[in-house]
């Protein structure tokens, strides 16, 4: 297996795997240790090669409405149950019908990373990588000051971090606040909101 790597910090805090592209699943129902190891791993990644931050967001989730009708005639092989379900949402699914509760269910519930950096917003894992990516600037480092996390629903983990990013040849570093919401998938996390501001004056 190529580009494999594995680290397992003390006390189980967290598992890293790769394979080709990096995984991060952590293990510690401690939010604090989760926090404080995310954003480790996150800013020593951005430092190093930002591209490889690819697999720590969502892909952007889309359907067409010939899957939409697949997935319609699979859901009319449930159990009574289940049919008894889909009456009470008031649609009936047949083969040339769309199923649209479950399509207006995935549109409501984003299933992709949202980036915002700088007021300007970014979906999709592929989108996000690309915008940090093309920032003007070949060299950083980040040196985080304060991180302030809190627990979210779902197991997640919303994470408030105030620090210095120095780029290039730049002699003064610049004051950056960042947000992360830690989105909880199985036994792994991976930011499902991120938001980053330079701070002036």
């Amino acid at each position: 297996m190529a580009n494999v790597a594995l680290f397992i910090w003390p006390a189980s805090f967290l598992y890293l795997y790769s394979s080709s592209a990096r995984v991060l699943t952590l293990v510690s129902a401690d939010f604090q240790n989760v926090a404080q190891q995310f954003v480790a791993f996150y800013y020593n990644t951005f430092d190093t090669d930002r591209t490889q931050l690819q697999s720590l967001y969502r892909h952007l989730w889309t359907v067409t409405f010939a899957q939409c009708n697949w997935m319609a005639q699979r859901r009319r092989q449930t159990n009574d149950n289940e049919r008894g379900r889909e009456a009470a949402f008031g649609h009936a699914l047949g083969p040339d019908k769309v199923d649209t509760h479950l399509l207006t269910n995935r549109r409501n519930q984003r299933d992709n990373s949202m980036l915002t950096f700088e007021s300007s917003s970014v979906l999709g894992a592929v989108a996000i990588v690309e915008k940090l990516k093309n920032l003007p600037f070949q060299r950083v480092k980040h040196v985080t000051s304060t991180l302030d996390p809190q627990p979210t629903v779902g197991d997640g983990v919303i994470v408030l971090v105030t620090g210095q990013l120095q780029v290039d040849d730049e002699e003064r570093p610049m004051n950056f606040t960042q947000v992360f919401h830690l989105a909880k998938d199985g036994a792994n996390y991976f930011v499902y909101n991120d938001v980053f501001k330079l701070i002036f004056g």
